[in-house]
């Protein structure tokens, strides 16, 4: 069972591309410890550079698994720290979050379930 939904995965992709450089991407999953493993299948990405390169790190999680979904979490309580608490975006990923069963206090996301 995956522990973060693919619409959770998506919304804060989709804000990543928004608001965040290449190389900030790149920092914020490398500094997590999430391998980036691309797709080798000789096609060029689908969609922006940005989303591709999210995706390559996306690949190499294993959504079932607590430790790997802890590092996204970790990338996620950052992309959360920059939004303002007021916007309809910030609203948007921590209610995605809560129906994934976590919840984002203090800057940082812990599951409602202990």
């Amino acid at each position: 069972m995956e522990l973060i939904s693919k619409y959770t995965r998506s919304a804060f992709s989709d804000q990543l591309v928004v608001d965040w450089t290449m190389r900030t991407i790149g920092d914020l999953f490398d500094g997590a410890d999430i391998p980036r493993v691309s797709q080798d299948d000789g096609q060029p990405p689908i969609g922006s550079v940005r989303r591709a390169l999210i995706s390559d790190y996306y690949r190499g999680v294993d959504w079932s698994s607590p430790s790997d979904v802890r590092k996204v979490l970790s990338v996620y309580e950052q992309v959360l720290a920059q939004i303002a608490t007021d916007s309809v975006a910030y609203q948007k990923l921590t209610n995605l979050l809560k129906r994934d069963g976590f919840v984002y206090r203090d800057r940082l996301i812990t599951s409602m379930t202990g």
